[in-house]
């Protein structure tokens, strides 16, 4: 893991990021239950975000590639500021499906320039994949943490509490950039376009990256894996609760042990000597295969190696992506690359979502991770057999 203290400060900025999107969450959620409907307010809510980072991301890798990144990153800070202070004045009134979708849109430049920076961070390869592991085990101890912290807060006080406490953890991310890493981040290369309109150089970029085998495979490979993600995520709350016999309180061991799982990849990933490529399809088999024998678990006990597992597949195969598309992007072109993959990750997450719901409204939790496990296995496989055979599917670069 990376140790010099420029990257451990970017690294607390990071994971202050992912706090406050799940705290967020976790609040928006209890107001548009107040304020919507006990019935459609979650739903309005994931469904605002979801639609909102999609297109905030189809514009935001343009922005970034044509901007100082690191003036993108100040400018979504404060920008999310400005909305949660709003959000919490304006508790579960009307105008919060503005400020949802609004404040989604932002994230779709926060994320983007955060991962468009770090290549310029981490000047060795190797340190490279070592770093994004490290920040992908952050990213998903936060996305356990926010929720559990948003839900304590609330026991106590209003859901606006948590709002307040998001601008409190924006503040100080905004504090960690400007008082202990401007200076320190890399300058952007300049923009080759820049008398394009945003629209036109969004548009190119999406036909440069249809021209381009290598980072197009890689990107829908990516979202045949986060589909998955977003498939656990629907079923697997009435999974742990009709097949494992847990109650939803409970539900947190099961993000425990799949953080767990997250750190045990970013221990085997800093001492491996493979290719980010292996990395990942390793990772997406150890990811299917657990997908597979989690679903035919009775019991926490031994639902735990598989949750293990699928913890260490999906840090295995997200940084490795990561780590890749960094790699093989041209820097005037990395906001864009960052862009696309936030895009194809929440469009993943979303059709996973919806996908996982149906299989459910006609079977069963665990159907929906079998017929998902299989699928992704064999695909993997099929690939893995085309390289062993010398077919070129676009998995490794070709100089």
């Amino acid at each position: 893991m990376p140790g010099n203290v420029i990257f451990i400060r970017f690294a607390v900025l990071n994971t202050i990021s992912i706090l406050y999107v799940w705290m967020s969450v976790v609040a928006f959620m209890a107001l548009a239950s107040k304020g919507l409907s006990a019935t459609y307010g979650a739903g309005a809510v994931l469904l605002l975000r979801s639609l909102s980072s999609v297109g905030g991301s189809f514009f935001s890798g343009a922005f970034i590639d044509r901007y100082n990144k690191k003036h993108v990153l100040l400018f979504s800070c404060l920008v999310l500021i400005i909305l949660s202070g709003l959000a919490y004045f304006n508790g579960a009134g009307k105008p919060m499906i503005i400020l949802l979708p609004c404040m989604a849109a932002a994230e779709a430049f926060l994320f983007p320039a955060i991962h468009s920076i770090i290549p310029g961070l981490i000047k060795d390869q190797n340190g490279l994949m070592k770093a994004n592991s490290a920040l992908v085990t952050t990213d998903m101890a936060a996305m356990v943490a926010g929720p559990v912290a948003a839900s304590m807060i609330m026991t106590k006080f209003p859901a606006e509490a948590v709002l307040a406490v998001v601008v409190a953890l924006l503040g100080i991310a905004t504090a960690i950039l400007l008082l202990g890493l401007w200076k320190h981040l890399p300058q952007s290369p300049a923009a080759a376009n820049s008398q394009k309109n945003l629209w036109s150089e969004a548009v190119s970029g999406i036909r440069r990256l249809g021209h381009d085998p290598f980072l197009k495979k890689w990107l829908l490979t990516g979202m045949a894996a986060h589909l998955g993600t977003g498939i656990l995520g629907a079923v697997e709350l009435p999974f742990s609760i009709s097949r494992l016999g847990m109650t939803g309180e409970q539900y947190g061991w099961i993000l425990a042990i799949s953080g767990l799982g997250s750190v045990i990849a970013t221990l085997f990933i800093s001492r491996s000597k493979g290719t980010p490529a292996s990395a990942f399809m390793i990772g997406v088999v150890v990811l299917a295969a657990a997908y597979i024998g989690y679903s035919l678990q009775t019991g926490l006990i031994f639902a735990a190696p598989f949750i293990l597992l699928a913890g260490v597949g999906e840090c295995s195969y997200r940084c490795s992506l990561r780590t890749l598309l960094q790699q093989n992007s041209k820097p005037e072109e990395l906001g864009r690359i960052s862009a696309y993959n936030y895009l194809a990750d929440k469009t993943a997450l979303l059709a996973g979502v919806l996908s996982g719901s149906a299989i459910m409204s006609v079977s069963s939790p665990e159907t929906a991770m079998r017929v998902y496990g299989c699928l992704l296995l064999a695909g993997t496989l099929v690939a893995a057999a085309g390289r062993l055979r010398g077919r070129e599917l676009g998995y490794e670069r070709q100089n």
